[in-house]
């Protein structure tokens, strides 16, 4: 997510190129994740070790994968020098804990299933405050609401999750683009309440002006924000069972 397009475009109006991309690009799509979708991409040409040819062939843009490579050995080199123990002091790990045990000892889940899961948990853990929830009545499945300050966002066209039409009540993105009038996310993950609900208190303490650099720091301008009660915007007791959401390869296309 942080190196440039991993996709190289094909001309629309080349219909036969088009089909092929699009039947090569669908092969490594996940339902539930366009994260899951670039993991997807990176394992097969690291199985590959990254190949000109074989990149070629699927319509991947080399560049961008060994990008994606450097940037993980970087992250792996960091992991490496800091103190675990000490960090996790400032966090509340009990929850993550659980909810990765619960996934990695499931007897249920095939490895990618597992992954694919903890892939979502740790996305919520970094990335909360980009919860969104599906708009109430919307019949498209593209349009959503931010949890956060309530602000209008559109599923993109291109995501894996609306490709497959999965239509989910809760995603969480990592990158938004479009407009400011009409805002769209562009990487997006399907994730469960259970994954979040103890997170949404940290959202009452986000200050929306300073993150858009706007001046917030007048304390009699401030609201008092409420903890958002998600199960209850939702009308539900509780999440959907994990085995509903990290298979691969349960959608009725077979893909």
């Amino acid at each position: 997510i942080s190196s440039e397009n991993v996709w190289i475009n094909v001309n629309k109006y080349d219909e036969d190129k088009r089909a092929y991309f699009e039947k090569e690009k669908m092969s490594f799509l996940d339902k539930y994740s366009d994260h899951m979708s670039l993991l997807n991409v990176y394992e097969e040409a690291l199985a590959h070790n990254f190949n000109d040819e074989w990149c070629s062939k699927h319509f991947l843009r080399i560049r961008a994968l060994k990008q994606a490579r450097n940037i993980k050995h970087q992250i792996a080199s960091y992991l490496s020098k800091i103190n675990i123990k000490q960090v996790q002091t400032f966090f509340h790990v009990d929850t993550f804990y659980l909810l990765c045990k619960h996934i990695e000892s499931n007897p249920s889940l095939d490895s990618y299933a597992k992954t694919n899961a903890l892939l979502r948990i740790a996305l919520c853990q970094g990335f909360y405050m980009n919860l969104t929830r599906k708009m109430a009545n919307a019949t498209d499945g593209l349009s959503y609401i931010r949890v956060n300050d309530g602000v209008g966002v559109t599923l993109d066209y291109f995501s894996s999750v609306a490709v497959k039409e999965t239509k989910p009540e809760l995603v969480i993105y990592t990158e938004l683009g479009g407009t400011v009038t009409k805002p769209v996310m562009k990487a997006v993950s399907v994730v469960e309440l259970k994954w979040v609900n103890e997170l949404l208190i940290y959202l009452k303490n986000v200050d929306i002006k300073k993150l858009k650099g706007e001046n917030g720091n007048d304390s009699d301008d401030k609201e008092t924000k409420e903890v958002i009660d998600l199960y209850k915007l939702l009308d539900k007791k509780g999440s959907k069972n994990v085995n509903e959401s990290c298979n691969r390869n349960d959608d009725d296309d077979g893909n």
